[in-house]
């Protein structure tokens, strides 16, 4: 083995030796590492694959299940809920209508009060509010002046 007797060539020559009798056995653990990373990234995506099938599937029978029952709620829903709206739309046309009519009740007597112009102006002048204002309150409380501001301070 020794073909000098210096010792950097002795050291070259068993490092070139090592590696020559490392080199196939690293080959073989590389090929068998390999191997078995390719094994086991199979299992793996087929586990994986299995259990996303299984998922769907428990996924699918669910939605199936959901789909029916909403179906049947939905169809019940919209034959109530027509009946409903078209009930509500007279009450609320009703309602409409009697405040509608007992608002022009209240203007006619409100209208049928007398009240002075010049406590029109008065009211008006002192409470810092337009003339037509005035005349409506002053209305409210049947001309009454006193009435009318003790009304409007409180």
């Amino acid at each position: 083995f020794l073909l000098s007797a210096s010792p950097s060539c002795f050291l070259f020559l068993s490092v070139s030796q090592l590696a020559a009798a490392a080199a196939p056995a690293a080959a073989t653990a590389a090929a068998t590492a390999a191997a078995t990373a390719t094994a086991t990234a199979t299992a793996m995506a087929a586990d994986n694959a299995q259990e996303e099938k299984g998922r769907a599937g428990r996924h699918d029978e669910g939605k199936a299940a959901l789909e029916s029952v909403t179906d049947f709620v939905e169809d019940a829903e919209i034959t109530t809920d027509a009946a409903k709206v078209t009930s509500k739309m007279n009450e609320l046309t009703a309602e409409m209508k009697k405040k509608s009519e007992e608002k022009v009740r209240r203007h006619k007597e409100l209208m049928a009060v007398t009240v002075k112009p010049e406590d029109v102006e008065f009211v008006a002048k002192e409470m810092e509010v337009d003339s037509t204002v005035a005349d409506m309150r002053l209305r409210e409380n049947a001309g009454d002046l006193t009435a009318t501001l003790r009304a409007m301070i409180n």
